[in-house]
């Protein structure tokens, strides 16, 4: 797996604001590391976030994840935009589908 967005901006990985200006930066950087790894025959699965949608839960501190704008909307239409072939795009490596339960079983990418 490739995740979409590499860098953390605070010790809260669920912290990522979504003002214009740090959501034009994002977009650039999505698109700069899906071209990169486009041409790449090993990638099986893109994904947005590592754990953001569970550690909402956990951590409460960002009731509407402002960051969904980044794993819902910027990211898959990127991918679909700028890969030759459709790679599979998932929201978080941990994401249960339905809300943000990431302990879900039945779909999505749970940890049990």
């Amino acid at each position: 797996m490739i995740s979409v967005m590499s860098g953390r901006t605070s010790s809260s990985p669920v912290a990522y604001p979504a003002y214009d200006e740090f959501v034009t930066n994002v977009s650039i950087e999505a698109e700069q590391n899906v071209k990169c790894s486009n041409h790449r025959p090993c990638v099986a699965l893109l994904y947005g976030n590592n754990g953001n949608y569970r550690e909402i839960l956990l951590w409460r501190e960002h009731p509407d994840l402002p960051a969904r704008k980044f794993y819902e909307e910027i990211f898959p239409q990127t991918i679909e935009r700028l890969t030759d072939s459709p790679v599979p795009y998932h929201r978080g490596s941990l994401y249960g589908g339905e809300g943000w339960n990431a302990a879900d079983q039945s779909i999505g990418d749970v940890h049990v």
